[in-house]
C-alpha cells in the first residue's frame, strides 16, 4: 500500500514539529544548568524525568524515520502504535490535569511546552489517520505497552532514590502505595484501551475505504 501525498505532506510536518520541540527543550534546559554551574548531564536528566519528553521524542524518531523512509521497522505501523497512545495521554493528562498546576515560564518556553502537549499530538495522529489501512492486528494492541511500562518502572526507581516524583498521580511521597498501585494499573490499562482503539480505527478505516 503506498502512502497518499497527504500522508506524506503531514508526517514530514510532524517530524519537522516534533524534533523542533525536543531540539529547543534540550537546548534551554541544558543553558539553564550551565548558566546553574551544572553540565550537559544535569540537563539531560533533567529532561529524563517527564513522560512527555519521553513521547515526544519518540514521536520526533518515529515520524523522522517514517517522512525520511529511514527504516522501514522504525517508522512503520508498530511503530507508530508503540508512540501513539503515548502522545495522546500526554495531552489529556497536560490539558486535564496539569495545565492548571504548572509555572510561568518565558515565551519560548511556553511555545515549546504548547508545541509538545497541544500541537505534537494531534499531527501524530493525524499521521496515523492519513496512512493506509489496516496495517494492524488486534494482538499489536500490546505495542501500546513497552514504552508506558518503562517509564514506569524508571520513573518509580528514581523517584525512590531521589524522593521527588514529577507528577502528582504518581507522587509516592504524597500517595499511600495503593493509591500510587491503583493509579499505575490504571495509566497502564489506559494505554492497552488506546492500543485497542487505534487498532479499531484502522481496522474501521480499511474497511470503508474498501467500501468507498
Amino acid at each position: 500500500m503506498t502512502p497518499t501525498p497527504l500522508h506524506r505532506a503531514v508526517t514530514i510536518v510532524c517530524a519537522i514539529v516534533a524534533a523542533a520541540a525536543v531540539g529547543t527543550q534540550f537546548l534551554l534546559v541544558v543553558a539553564e544548568k550551565l548558566g546553574e554551574g551544572q553540565g550537559v548531564f544535569a540537563g539531560i536528566w533533567q529532561l529524563m524525568a517527564y513522560f512527555t519528553n519521553w513521547s515526544n521524542l519518540c514521536v520526533a524518531v518515529v515520524a523522522t524515520a517514517a517522512a525520511f523512509r529511514l527504516s522501514p521497522g522504525l517508522g512503520g505501523p508498530r511503530a507508530v502504535l508503540l508512540v501513539l497512545p503515548s502522545i495522546i495521554v500526554v495531552s489529556l493528562s497536560y490539558n486535564l490535569l496539569l495545565r492548571d498546576t504548572m509555572s510561568e515560564v518565558s515565551p519560548l518556553r511556553e511555545v515549546v511546552r504548547m508545541a509538545m502537549h497541544d500541537v505534537t499530538p494531534p499531527l501524530f495522529l493525524a499521521l496515523f489517520l492519513t496512512a493506509p489501512h489496516p496495517q494492524l492486528t488486534w494482538r499489536d494492541a500490546a505495542w501500546a505497552l513497552p514504552l508506558p511500562l518503562t517509564y514506569a518502572v524508571y520513573s518509580l526507581t528514581r523517584g525512590l532514590s531521589e524522593g521527588w516524583f514529577p507528577y502528582w498521580f504518581l507522587d509516592l511521597t504524597k500517595l499511600s502505595m495503593p493509591d500510587f498501585l491503583r493509579n499505575v494499573v490504571l495509566f497502564i490499562a489506559g494505554l492497552y484501551i488506546l492500543g485497542l482503539i487505534v487498532v479499531a480505527v484502522d481496522r474501521a478505516l480499511a474497511f470503508r475505504r474498501a467500501r468507498a
